[in-house]
């Protein structure tokens, strides 16, 4: 089970394939997360369809925001990057690190503004005309537009909360780092704990998805982590502590 679920190239069951020369994995705690999002279209007939074409809406959406990400890194000279859909979305991987501050905030920033972008073409196709016909003689394709719009407006809104790892907490964190330092840092992690900890709460008060409370709940409990492991760096690093 564990090796299912590993980030470890080569995982049983991991998808492979190129975007030209663009190297693209999809891991299978990726389908196992979209099936379970696909929830309230279980219902909806004619079954399984609406369910199945969620699916495809997920991995066509969520790749097309990873490469937004990749193609960024390549414009600030990354030469090797590599996407990997996971579970609870994917990432764009590259070996180099953007030099400067503000390119890594562009390159967060790149994969939510992709999405909207598409959602904004989506919504200009209907309304200007050339989907209207294909929408109103099939219910299918009507239902995996609507899915398209939802995902592609919804989730990178989600994306630009500053909760760290997500976009808008990478954006964060690398502005409070760069006016602060290290204590930037700790404060954008404390930040990103607190809005988490408010999104649970208000999640269970309204009587919400038990699985947003527990996505937001693993998100916190990342954010603890990194809070740990900053504060014992720090401590190591502290060399009054070997003066006499």
């Amino acid at each position: 089970m564990s090796a299912m679920f590993s980030n470890q190239p080569g995982s049983p069951g991991e998808l492979n394939f190129r975007l030209g020369s663009m190297p693209v994995r999809i891991q299978p705690w990726f389908w196992l997360t979209s099936f379970v999002l696909a929830g309230p279209w279980f219902n909806d007939e004619p079954r399984p369809w609406p369910v199945i074409l969620f699916v495809v809406a997920c991995t066509v959406s969520i790749l097309w925001h990873e490469l937004g990400h990749a193609w960024t890194m390549r414009w600030f000279g990354a030469r090797y990057v590599e996407i990997v859909l996971t579970g609870f979305g994917g990432y764009a991987f590259t070996h180099s690190r953007a030099s400067r501050p503000w390119q890594r905030i562009l390159i967060a920033l790149a994969g939510p503004c992709n999405q909207l972008a598409a959602w904004g073409l989506l919504l200009a196709a209907i309304h200007l005309g050339p989907l209207n016909s294909m929408l109103n003689s099939s219910e299918l394709a009507n239902q995996f537009v609507n899915q398209l719009l939802l995902i592609n407006l919804a989730w990178p809104l989600l994306n630009l909360i500053p909760i760290f790892p997500l976009d808008g907490g990478r954006v964060c964190r690398e502005l409070g780092t760069s006016l602060l330092g290290a204590k930037g840092l700790k404060l954008s992690l404390y930040l990103s704990g607190l809005i988490c900890s408010a999104m649970i709460i208000w999640i269970v008060s309204v009587g919400g998805s038990l699985f947003n409370a527990l996505l937001f709940g693993m998100l916190l409990a990342q954010n603890i982590q990194e809070l740990q492991a900053l504060n014992e760096f720090q401590h190591f690093d502290d060399s009054s502590a070997w003066r006499s």
